[in-house]
């Protein structure tokens, strides 16, 4: 993991500040179950999306921008990512397909790591395919947010829920090997869904911290 990221600090130069995301409001919860809330989460819904998106990778003190464009496919649970650096040049060009990753292409620094690949698939599916919320976890209500949780092939998952709309807010894994939370911002409506404008990746085990913008999103199924 550190060759992985000390190769994506010298290919993509450049610095930029990260702009605040701003706190969800938070108001009084009503009841609900872990089902409904489940269903409120808007990758629930089987969809195709296409997104188009800032990104920010931080490792210790350096600071790296990327662009990506993203085919996120929800009724198949895929999602097909092109990155390139600040400068336009094109990093890679991979499709996460359940367990499996498919590259299309990818610079030779780059294709040299062998974790390069398992590492964009597992931060694509922690952020946007799975875990998900269940409709068998175990809720918790308190006065302004949701609980949920469960265990999955030994980690401890938890989902937290708030806001006017019950969206999702974050979810955490936490067991052996795994220390990671995703936090979701700046809901947008999109048609029936609200989908998020910002979202952070903490991953403790592997020592970095992902930002996205996004910057466009399109339901391309409809």
């Amino acid at each position: 993991m550190r060759g992985l990221l000390f190769a994506l600090a010298l290919l993509c130069l450049g610095a930029c500040s990260a702009a605040p995301f701003a706190p969800p409001r938070l108001v009084k919860t009503v009841a609900l179950s872990a089902s409904q809330l489940a269903q409120k989460h808007w990758s629930s819904t089987p969809a195709v999306y296409r997104m188009r998106h800032a990104a920010l990778l931080e490792i210790g003190f350096r600071q790296i921008p990327m662009n990506g464009f993203m085919e996120l496919n929800l009724v198949e649970g895929s999602a097909r990512l092109v990155a390139m650096d600040s400068m336009g040049i094109k990093l890679f060009d991979l499709s996460v397909i359940g367990d499996r990753v498919e590259q299309h292409s990818m610079i030779p620094a780059l294709a040299r790591l062998p974790q390069l690949k398992q590492e964009i698939a597992r931060s694509l599916r922690r952020i946007f395919l799975d875990p998900g919320p269940a409709s068998g976890d175990v809720l918790e209500t308190s006065k302004r947010s949701y609980s949920t949780e469960r265990k999955e092939r030994g980690i401890d998952l938890e989902f937290v829920f708030g806001g006017p709309d019950q969206t999702l807010l974050e979810k955490r894994g936490r067991g052996p090997g795994e220390n990671w939370t995703v936090r979701y911002f700046d809901y947008q409506l999109l048609g029936q869904r609200h989908i998020p404008a910002g979202i952070l990746l903490h991953d403790r085990s592997a020592g970095y911290r992902l930002t996205l913008w996004q910057q466009g999103v399109k339901r391309t199924d409809e």
